[in-house]
């Protein structure tokens, strides 16, 4: 099926020559003649219709589906998009001991309000505990332990702030449409047992905590030859648990006990062939990349400016780059041959507002920016990240 929708004029101009061949005549010239007038109302037309079967077959594929389309998709296998969350904890505060807490008792932090979620009576001869929620969602209402929130209207008599003794949730935003959208293609890829890398993923995505999984089949990188029924299955966890990704052994552990077994049923998923002492289960490691930029100059703007967005940009694009899983992921997302070309374009990209450019871009694996290297491939448990940029003149 065609991607290209065609033109409005291309197709007025098939329109009259369909109807010229019709009548065996030429059309009249004029712009305003009936055969012209009809020819591009029909081209007006053919040209919405051509855009709805191109959304409409888009939508039929997890890949190319819009956000309400991978929702239903998504429905068919079970799979629900994670939702936006409030902040939860609890607080203490101290109170008289005839006075009681209100349900929906407001506090202030910051930008942010909270509020009560239950009546609670005073604690004699101690500080009152509370349960108490932010009113937004997303992790701008994130408090720790120890934060104080204030009343938002005093009560004479009583403390005027309280302090965060637990936190029960965390905010979060909702999750992302292409981190949805993977995880959708992951379960379409993979099946109910751990005998293919797909459905190894599946069950470590599934463990609260993990952001990504990546499984293949063969011993740990940097480990001796590998034999039949060796398993490998790299972790990286979510912002909230290390902003790299790096998992714990606590979160390890959550895995693998999901790769071995189910948490509802019980039921082993282990295939006749493998053991659980040929299943590897660690975490990522995140490699620093130093990129050195040559000779940038801009025409608007600050060059403090062009220079942080810069940063900014490049450590978000080698953070995109992953390691590949063969024969389950899609060639369209691969992701894991870092090259200075690919700097060079994110760099072009964001000097554009400025009106910038540079002479050369390279990088290198060492923090003395050499030696420097065309292009580097990410292991099989290697994510990358910017570890440190130069900006030299010519």
């Amino acid at each position: 099926m065609p991607q290209t929708i065609p033109s409005t004029r291309q197709q007025t101009d098939q329109n009259i020559a369909n109807i010229e061949f019709a009548l065996g005549a030429v059309a009249p010239i004029p712009d305003k003649s009936f055969v012209r007038v009809m020819a591009g109302m029909q081209a007006m037309a053919g040209t919405q219709l051509y855009a709805l079967i191109v959304s409409k077959a888009k939508d039929c594929f997890a890949s190319t589906a819009s956000e309400e389309a991978l929702t239903e998709i998504a429905h068919n296998y079970s799979i629900v998009r994670d939702p936006a969350l409030q902040w939860r904890g609890k607080a203490t505060i101290d109170i008289p001991s005839d006075a009681v807490l209100g349900i929906n008792t407001l506090f202030v932090a910051g930008p942010n309000t909270y509020a009560v979620e239950e009546t609670t009576a005073a604690v004699v001869g101690a500080v009152t505990e509370f349960n108490v929620i932010c009113q937004g969602t997303g992790p701008a209402g994130n408090l720790s332990v120890g934060d104080t929130l204030t009343l938002q209207v005093p009560v004479p008599g009583w403390a005027q702030t309280a302090t965060v003794s637990a936190v029960v949730q965390a905010g979060a935003e909702e999750e992302d449409l292409e981190d949805f959208r993977l995880k959708v293609l992951d379960v379409q890829r993979g099946d109910l047992s751990l005998g293919t890398p797909a459905s190894a993923r599946n069950f470590a995505q599934a463990v609260p905590g993990v952001l990504r999984a990546y499984a293949f089949t063969e011993k740990p990188v940097m480990s001796p030859d590998s034999a039949p029924g060796d398993r490998s299955v790299y972790v990286k966890a979510t912002e909230d648990i290390d902003p790299d990704g790096i998992a714990p052994q606590g979160l390890l552990d959550l895995v693998r006990a999901a790769l071995i077994r189910d948490p509802e049923t019980a039921e082993s998923r282990i295939p006749l062939g493998m053991t659980v002492d040929n299943l590897y289960v660690q975490s990522i490691v995140r490699t620093p990349i130093y990129i050195t930029i040559v000779g940038m100059s801009i025409v608007t703007g600050t060059i403090g400016d062009a220079q942080s967005q810069v940063t900014a940009a490049l450590d978000a694009l080698l953070r995109l780059y992953e390691p590949f899983m063969q024969g389950t992921d899609s060639d369209l997302d691969r992701r894991d041959n870092f090259a200075a070309s690919s700097a060079m374009g994110e760099i072009d990209r964001v000097l554009f507002s400025f009106g910038g450019v540079v002479e050369n871009v390279t990088f290198s694996l060492y923090p003395a920016f050499s030696p420097t290297i065309g292009a580097y491939q990410c292991k099989d448990n290697e994510c990358l990240k910017l570890g440190g940029i130069q900006f030299l003149s010519t």
